[in-house]
């Protein structure tokens, strides 16, 4: 009985010690882009800088510049191990539409980074304009 504890203590051990020396390779790397004056893309993701494979989307967010404060309007992220959208329902009230609809179900994390990114290039007029709708604002910029 002693051996099999001893035997499953080392197996444990040897387990976090791989754990350990993996989170060694990996690193979180964070962009921005500018969409225009006032709008930007932030990414974050973590590799494996060993393998340099995209592990995680840790967030990727649309954020707008609102009297000289950042809103995020809408981020992406795959913190459940599957990508999935937050939508923030208005400047006054920070409650988040939390959904899967409309996001691609099927890949692996760098693709879902690179669709994410190109999702918010592609819609980012029609976000923000849907949120400054719902907050009921004016939009003086476009």
């Amino acid at each position: 009985m002693k051996k099999r504890k001893k035997k499953l203590k080392r197996k444990k051990y040897s387990l976090n010690l791989n754990k350990t020396q993996e989170q060694k390779f990996l690193k979180t790397l964070v962009s921005q882009q500018a969409l225009s004056l006032s709008d930007r893309i932030t990414y974050a993701y973590i590799i494996n800088t060993k393998t340099n494979e995209t592990i995680e989307v840790t967030n990727v967010s649309y954020e707008v510049e609102i009297e000289k404060h950042r809103e995020t309007i809408v981020h992406y992220d795959s913190e459940h191990g599957y990508l999935h959208k937050h939508i923030k329902l208005s400047l006054f009230d920070d409650r988040e539409i939390i959904t899967r609809g409309g996001v691609v179900k099927k890949g692996n994390p760098k693709r879902w980074l690179t669709w994410a990114i190109e999702d918010i290039q592609k819609n980012f007029y029609d976000y923000r304009r849907l949120f400054f709708k719902r907050s009921k604002v004016i939009d003086n910029y476009y």
